[in-house]
């Protein structure tokens, strides 16, 4: 059953088209990844679909929503960024900061559940054991897929990924692509990525963007 429903979306900046006439559905507890080209367009989408910005024109709903919902879809959703150099030095633990997932949750104090929380998603994602590392200390590979944990210690629906397979070598490309093929099982996945070895490896539905 879809979970996505998008009809005759126009996206862009400040009334700017820069892609329209998208038109497509994602099921429930899949990954569906939208391929191509750097300026196409596909971060847009997903800034647009996880309300960070709004569309021009055309409907799509999530999980029955439709886009002005706001906060009813970001609670259902989260969004993980293009992986990017951190610096070294950066103190917190890379526990702590899968914790800060839990802070749209409970954010006066933690609990039982929410250190469950936080040890469950980090085995899923395969980072318990980087649990006591500084987090600006980790590899390109391992730094994502805290990222992915930390966005999924908020228990959402749907799971929003912008270019996961950017800065990584190939092994640890690798490492996340099983560790998405793992997660797809009990969640919505739609990722972006102009990498095709990338979505061919994770994606049951594969939809192309162009210039």
């Amino acid at each position: 059953m879809p979970i996505i429903n998008i009809k005759d979306l126009e996206i862009g900046y400040n009334k700017k088209t820069i892609a329209k006439n998208i038109t497509f559905q994602v099921e429930e507890n899949s990954c569906t990844c939208i391929f191509g080209e750097n300026g196409c367009g596909k971060t847009t989408l997903l800034k647009t679909l996880s309300t960070l910005i709004p569309p021009i024109s055309g409907e799509a709903y999530l999980n029955g929503y439709s886009l002005d919902k706001v906060w009813q879809i970001r609670k259902i959703s989260a969004f993980v960024f293009q992986n990017k150099d951190e610096n070294k030095d950066f103190p917190l633990l890379t526990k702590d900061i899968v914790l800060m997932g839990r802070y749209r949750i409970n954010p006066y104090k933690t609990t039982e559940k929410d250190r469950e929380t936080v040890q469950k998603v980090m085995e899923k994602t395969n980072t318990w054991e980087l649990r006591n590392e500084p987090y600006g200390r980790l590899s390109g590979g391992q730094r994502q897929r805290v990222n992915i944990a930390l966005s999924l210690a908020s228990e959402p629906k749907i799971l929003f990924l912008d270019e996961p397979g950017t800065y990584l070598d190939t092994k640890s490309r690798d490492i996340l692509i099983e560790t998405i093929n793992n997660l797809k099982e009990n969640m919505t996945i739609l990722a972006v990525s102009h990498y095709k070895h990338f979505t061919d490896s994770v994606g049951d539905q594969i939809y192309e963007m162009k210039l």
